[in-house]
């Protein structure tokens, strides 16, 4: 598991800088740059209800489809910790993974 920290407060999922998931998966297939990257699981909380029984840890599962990121083994993050930001997001595509690190192997 990863040390996940989300600086996104406008996630239903966010609890105290803590996801409340227990996995998550970072999208941008196709990038080369921070950016380009997003977290999939992103809901903001102005567009749903809240949780009120919820369990947040510091750590995640997080599956991760930018390939080129030096930390993608498998299609999984094998980071130590990684850093999901977006403070004031109203979209995933505002979202980002700013632990991501060009690969250009």
């Amino acid at each position: 598991m990863v040390l996940l920290q989300c600086s996104v407060h406008n996630c239903i999922h966010n609890n105290s800088n803590y996801c409340n998931l227990n996995q998550i998966t970072i999208g941008g297939s196709n990038t080369y740059q921070p950016d380009g990257t997003n977290c999939e699981n992103f809901i903001n909380k102005s567009s749903a209800l809240t949780n009120s029984i919820s369990i947040n840890t510091p750590y995640s599962n997080v599956n991760c489809k930018a390939e080129q990121c030096i930390y993608n083994k498998k299609l999984k993050c094998t980071a130590n910790s990684i850093d999901i930001s977006g403070y004031t997001s109203s979209t995933s595509e505002e979202t980002l993974c700013a632990t991501f690190q060009y690969n250009p192997n």
